[in-house]
């Protein structure tokens, strides 16, 4: 017995209409703050006249390196944030699109790290840190 409505007639078509993409520079709602206090940081975007798309965003933190006795670390330091370190500083993380949550996980850089292991190709992680 075949059902009507699993019947698919028509062939996939890829919609290629989006030529070019526009980054949104966003600051948080809170402004800058401290990673020494803990604080939900919440970015926002209210009456934009634009089509958002969000699975190919990114998070740009901007701060100061130190070492462990509070020194700046020096210009010329080789550094590496292996592992995709900068998530771990995060305990979790929502995703809401209006009022309805899309998206939640707990254990930020642990969640992400297994994410990208499974679906990064060898050579991304091989030369490079994510």
């Amino acid at each position: 017995m075949t059902e009507e409505i699993l019947t698919i007639e028509e062939g996939y078509v890829n919609d290629d209409s989006v030529e070019s993409y526009q980054y949104i520079e966003k600051d948080t709602d809170q402004g800058t703050g401290s990673l020494n206090n803990q604080t939900e940081l919440t970015i926002t975007f209210q009456n934009q006249d634009a089509w958002l798309f969000p699975s190919d965003s990114y998070l740009r933190i901007e701060g100061v390196l130190r070492t462990a006795d509070s020194a700046d670390v020096a210009n010329n330091a080789t550094i590496a944030f292996v592992n995709n370190g900068l998530m771990y500083l995060f305990s979790n993380v929502k995703y809401f699109l209006g009022t309805l949550q899309i998206e939640y996980f707990e254990n930020a850089g642990v969640t992400t790290s297994i994410h990208n292991y499974l679906t990064q190709s060898r050579i991304y992680m091989g030369g490079n840190c994510f």
